[in-house]
């Protein structure tokens, strides 16, 4: 089907993205000849929506950045509205209706959720040596500049190699990968975070990088965020030198990180 849709990517907005796989929806899916019912003739409306929803939720990265919330909101509206529709046609989707139209039900829900991340950007150091992170300015996430999701390690944060130091998403970055110099652009699915344990003497015992839907361990997340779609969520807690401070005694031996394969010093991207 991907295929088929042939597409400017550069013009593309989410009504013209939605309307195209509407279309290839509407010509793909049709009503088992065992189930000519009038429940699925009541739910093929609704079914051809989470379809076409699913599929451009997809493909949301093709959409300008600035569209991107809009876009969400409107999905997760359509997403509501069918399963709305379904639920008063079978009266339990996940336990009356029959198993198709569940899984298509269960993919838009999951879209959904995976579009939160669509665009996401991380810078990476990837060393060999050691990394501090410099001043940073705040007022790259002031007005106007006050939309998306941004989390960066503080200033004064000793960076291992293999580690990601700040991520973003539906913002066009230019301030910290002009600022972070050394560190490398890399495509990913979800947002990371770096754990550094400590031992009951304060000092550091190694690095952890796992993505945000993981379980978060007993350790200090050092990446911070900053801006949540569009507001203030965080900020440094310690003046910068006086963080750095801290790590040079705690870190005065070697740590090592354990991150995913993918984002190893070894791996192709060089983080």
């Amino acid at each position: 089907m991907v295929a088929d849709m042939e597409m400017n990517q550069r013009a593309i907005t989410w009504t013209g993205l939605l309307a195209q796989w509407t279309q290839a929806a509407q010509a793909s899916l049709a009503i088992p000849e065992d189930q000519d019912g009038p429940e699925w003739r009541r739910s093929m409306a609704a079914l051809i929506t989470l379809q076409a929803v699913t599929f451009a939720l997809n493909e949301l990265v093709d959409i300008p950045v600035a569209e991107r919330p809009v876009a969400r909101d409107r999905a997760a509206l359509l997403i509501d509205e069918s399963l709305d529709v379904l639920e008063a046609v079978w009266g339990s989707i996940d336990q009356a209706a029959p198993e198709s139209i569940n899984s298509i039900a269960v993919a838009a829900e999951a879209a959904l959720v995976d579009a939160q991340y669509a665009g996401l950007t991380e810078l990476w150091w990837s060393g060999p040596d050691r990394y501090v992170i410099p001043a940073i300015d705040l007022s790259f996430i002031a007005a106007p500049h006050n939309v998306g999701c941004v989390a960066v390690m503080a200033p004064g944060t000793i960076v291992l190699p293999g580690e990601p130091v700040a991520w973003w998403i539906d913002r066009e970055e230019s301030y910290l990968q002009k600022l972070l110099q050394g560190c490398q652009v890399v495509g990913a699915q979800r947002p990371h975070q770096v754990y550094r344990s400590f031992d009951q003497h304060g000092m550091a015992l190694g690095d952890e990088v796992l993505d945000l839907d993981s379980p978060a361990p007993s350790a200090f997340p050092l990446l911070v965020p900053l801006l949540g779609w569009g507001e203030r969520i965080g900020h440094f807690p310690i003046p910068a030198e006086q963080w750095h401070a801290q790590q040079v005694v705690a870190m005065d031996r070697d740590v090592v990180v354990d991150c995913p394969a993918e984002f190893g010093p070894a791996a192709s991207n060089g983080c």
